[in-house]
């Protein structure tokens, strides 16, 4: 919220000066979609996440960049995007003063000055120079709007929105109620009186507001269930904990209703979020629908943070368990956020079981740590591609299982012999059926 305001307060200023001087909205630096916002893109995911994150903790606005991208925290093409209109309105910039040998940041009205700095920059004319320039600011300023959920004071996207700012959060919560379902709006009068809400700065209270205001609309509308609002209720303890879970949930309707959806789908969730709070950062990044897990993928991802940990000498045992108990509470979530909007399915969950290494265990077979590659469920043999005394590498594949109307490649755990082999194509196995048994070569 600082940060927001401060970047409203230099937008307010840049636009105060350009009233007088049209000539002066078109600052490269200062304006909509210009240097700064790529800055405050950057130093926002910097503050609110550098914590979890130390490699994000570097000044230059495009190492960053690329960090915060490493760090799952912004889609690659994104952080490519900005860094290429970072990289493009510096040469602008550089450009207006050396044209004016003096520190501005307004691009030139004077036609031979365009075509200068479009010639310089590569461009065959000053109108193809200014249309990249305008789709670069836009760029800019469409991430940065995604980010801080735009103007201030935008839209509820809900219904009867409050537009009176000045009351105290009793009157606002009291003037919302009438308009909400009977167990939904008597849940919210508890909070009249709860210490957290009337210490609510303005700003809070209006975005409470319209939250309770939005989630009575969709209860309205059937879009959530009232044990999801219900749930929604009970959890104002940890959601006023951080004001930035407010900002978030009232400025992402999709993140709000993604919640709404997670809450009224069981007990457990809603009981999970209470204890841990923190994974609902989770449901903003734009990954969480498009990506499985993946273990090797994770324990990579830990490994960097250690790294990370270690260079800035905060790689003590404490701060290494927090790292993984943050990493699974955050892995649970998302994996139950999966199953809950219907991207996971019993077809991935055992497509899953089939190819995840267990401790133990053979890998993709389900056997155990000695070769064994053991038949996790029935199912009908439907390949062998291997024979009785081959040699095989780690992860080549065996044989294929058709079970659950799927077929599931069981690999090899490890480099080895095949010793044993008591499958035949076409077989009918049932669970737990001893397939085959890989013996380690001998290691010189």
């Amino acid at each position: 919220d600082s940060l927001r305001t401060l970047h409203r307060q230099i937008r307010d200023h840049a636009a105060k000066r350009a009233a007088g001087n049209p000539g002066r909205a078109n600052d490269v630096k200062l304006s909509r979609g210009g240097i700064r916002e790529i800055e405050f893109t950057v130093q926002l995911l910097q503050v609110v996440r550098g914590g979890q994150f130390p490699e994000l903790r570097t000044r230059p606005t495009l190492d960053a960049l690329q960090r915060v991208a490493k760090a799952g925290l912004m889609p690659r093409a994104t952080a490519d995007a900005l860094a290429a209109a970072y990289d493009f309105l510096r040469k602008v910039e550089h450009r207006i003063q050396y044209l004016d040998d003096q520190q501005t940041h307004l691009i030139p009205t004077r036609d031979d000055d365009l075509a200068w700095i479009a010639a310089t920059l590569g461009f065959p004319d000053m109108c193809a120079f200014l249309c990249a320039l305008d789709a670069h600011r836009e760029t800019v300023a469409h991430e940065f709007d995604i980010l801080l959920g735009g103007a201030p004071g935008g839209g509820c996207n809900g219904k009867g929105c409050n537009k009176n700012g000045s009351r105290g959060a009793v009157e606002d919560l009291q003037g919302v109620m009438a308009g909400l379902p009977e167990a939904f709006a008597a849940k919210v009068a508890q909070w009249c009186e709860h210490p957290r809400v009337l210490a609510l700065r303005e700003d809070a209270r209006l975005r409470l507001v319209r939250l309770v205001q939005r989630t009575g609309a969709w209860l309205d509308e059937g879009r959530v269930n009232e044990q999801a609002a219900l749930r929604l209720a009970d959890w104002i303890e940890p959601l006023l904990r951080r004001e930035s879970y407010l900002a978030l949930l009232q400025e992402r309707p999709s993140v709000h209703e993604r919640l709404l959806r997670i809450l009224g789908a069981a007990k457990w969730p809603a009981r999970y979020l209470l204890k841990h709070p923190g994974v609902i950062d989770e449901l903003a990044g734009r990954q969480l629908m498009e990506e499985r897990f993946d273990a090797a993928q994770f324990e990579a991802d830990l490994e960097d943070r250690r790294t990370a940990l270690r260079r800035t000498g905060e790689d003590d045992e404490e701060e290494l368990l927090n790292l993984l108990r943050r990493a699974h509470h955050a892995e649970v979530f998302r994996t139950l956020a999966r199953d809950i909007e219907g991207v996971l399915t019993v077809e991935h969950g055992i497509t899953r079981y089939f190819t995840l290494d267990r401790p133990g265990e053979s890998g993709a077979g389900g056997g155990a740590g000695d070769g064994a590659i053991i038949s996790p469920m029935p199912g009908k043999i439907i390949a062998l591609e291997v024979k009785a005394g081959e040699a095989v590498a780690k992860g080549q594949k065996l044989l294929t299982l058709e079970a659950m109307k799927m077929e599931h490649s069981l690999v090899a755990p490890f480099d080895g012999v095949v010793a044993e082999l008591n499958a035949a194509a076409g077989a009918q196995v049932s669970e737990g059926t001893l397939l085959a048994r890989i013996e380690k070569g001998d290691e010189e």
